[in-house]
């Protein structure tokens, strides 16, 4: 009985000893607040956010896996300049003596606005034929904002986008999107409709012999690109 007490101390203080340690372990942990992670409002922006719940040390860098940035190195708890991609945050000089040298967060990530631009057809061969319609939507849009894209400085339409007649060359559009309060313009970005005047010639490379038999002909175009050659 005696030695089944003593077993029992011994469990209860190795429990006790392994909790101690896990919650000294704890308090050097680097937090990232899932509830204050903010995404990009405009495609390519670098307004994305995140602060951190759980501060042990003294500075703190902000990486951005994705694109290899480092976005600071500071005593910066928050950070509201992020580009898209997905975040690790390391903290350097403890601010207690049991914690690492250095420590590292959960990774994170911070999204943006996907811009999807259909083109049909996907190119002319008659730079004279405005016939291109494109369809622009946007994905990963900004939880509760309303956006819109413009087209050669034309009108702001609604996500989905549709401009019909375009021609061949270079095309700019313009994305925005409202938060409730005000309409924000992004940047204007390019896209170029590919053509050019197609023109065909056919040659038969060999005579039919007889009644029944094949011919061979062969069609050259003159002034394609992509899959009209």
């Amino acid at each position: 009985m005696l030695m089944n007490r003593k077993i029992i101390i011994i469990c209860f203080s190795l429990i006790v000893g392994l909790l101690g340690l896990n919650s000294a372990n704890a308090q050097c942990n680097i937090i990232v607040d899932p509830t204050n992670i903010t995404q990009v409002t405009c495609p390519g922006g670098a307004d994305g956010s995140a602060s951190l719940a759980q501060t042990p040390y003294t500075n703190y860098s902000w990486y951005n896996v994705t694109n290899g940035i480092n976005y600071g190195t500071g005593i910066a708890t928050s950070v509201n300049t992020l580009e898209a991609g997905l975040y690790v945050v390391t903290g350097t000089i403890p601010l207690q003596g049991s914690c690492p040298t250095t420590m590292s967060a959960d990774t994170f990530e911070i999204l943006e606005p996907i811009v999807d631009n259909s083109l049909n057809p996907p190119l002319v061969c008659d730079s004279s034929n405005c016939n291109v319609t494109s369809t622009i939507n946007i994905s990963q849009q900004f939880p509760g904002y309303i956006y819109g894209a413009s087209l050669n400085g034309g009108a702001f339409q609604m996500i989905p986008a549709v401009t019909s007649n375009l021609c061949a060359g270079a095309q700019t559009y313009t994305i925005n999107y409202n938060d409730g309060v005000s309409t924000i313009n992004c940047p204007t970005e390019t896209f170029n409709i590919v053509g050019g005047n197609l023109s065909a010639s056919a040659s038969v490379i060999d005579t039919i012999e007889c009644f029944g038999d094949f011919a061979i002909m062969q069609v050259v175009t003159i002034g394609g690109t992509g899959w009209y050659n």
